[in-house]
């Protein structure tokens, strides 16, 4: 939402790195071609993902990213904005905001990073330190640290364990 994309720029204007930004807020969009301009002028692609609904991970079922209905905006939008940054070749992470099992959405990523919060810019400050955490992070101001605790399997295989317990990088 806006104060996720307020915290990100944020931060990022504060830990000191010059870039342009370009933030969108996928919230109940319909992926089509009038998005890809926004991934193709990129260079680099941070998406930030809250699939609570609409999801294999969670809910079970088939993966459908095709599916362009506004109900399933939490899963497909970032499943094409990720199948659009590989086909282009851009680099990209994921960043899961809420919780672990969100990984499991985006095995084709090159990169993801947890989070394990989602809340950004309330009442003019951060509302937690998982957003500023993770940009520094991507951004080489942190280094990463942390462990699962469950084991996530992979939304195409549910016997299939992609990201084990324990599993994670520190350096």
């Amino acid at each position: 939402d806006n104060t996720q994309s307020s915290a990100v720029n944020r931060y990022i204007r504060e830990i000191g790195v010059d870039a342009i930004i370009s933030t969108a807020n996928y919230n109940s969009a319909v992926y089509n071609s009038t998005w890809d301009p926004l991934i193709d002028n990129a260079d680099y692609i941070v998406l930030h993902s809250l699939v609570t609904k609409n999801t294999p991970a969670i809910d079970g079922g088939d993966v459908f990213i095709e599916d362009k209905s506004p109900n399933t905006w939490a899963f497909t939008f970032p499943q094409n904005v990720l199948k659009r940054a590989l086909d282009k070749k851009k680099k990209m992470v994921v960043v899961s905001l809420r919780n672990p099992y969100d990984t499991a959405n985006f095995e084709t990523a090159p990169a993801v990073l947890c989070a394990y919060g989602f809340k950004g810019i309330l009442n003019d400050v951060y509302a937690q330190p998982n957003i500023p955490a993770a940009i520094s992070t991507i951004f080489g101001k942190s280094s990463p640290k942390g462990k699962l605790t469950v084991d996530i399997f992979s939304i195409y295989n549910n016997q299939t364990i992609l990201y084990p317990f324990g599993f994670g990088i520190t350096y």
